[in-house]
């Protein structure tokens, strides 16, 4: 898949927050259980990570104290993330996708 780049929505309890996202996938690797002694090539998996640029200061403290933040993309696509990245300081907000990717 592709790398998105572009405008996104992260929605917190209802409250909407425009952002400017960049978010990539990330292939992983998953070991598959042999059968009968042979020996299985492993199945690969796709996370995804990024990093949003909030339109706002509240915006970004927001995003940062959210306990199930979620993203929603211009192609109405939504998923749901983990803020990495803490410190009230740092701009774009690091995240990690959880489960499938909304690009």
């Amino acid at each position: 898949m592709d790398p998105y780049v572009g405008p996104a929505t992260v929605i917190i309890d209802g409250d909407e927050h425009e952002v400017a996202a960049s978010l990539w996938p990330i292939r992983t690797r998953h070991p598959t259980p042999a059968r009968r002694g042979r020996r299985r090539s492993a199945k690969g998996g796709v996370k995804w990570d990024g990093l949003l640029a909030p339109a706002t200061e509240a915006a970004a403290w927001a995003i940062r104290r959210a306990l199930d933040p979620e993203l929603k993309l211009p192609n109405g696509r939504r998923g749901s993330f983990t803020v990495c990245t803490k410190v009230a300081e740092l701009i774009p907000i690091e995240i990690r996708g959880n489960g499938a990717q909304p690009f």
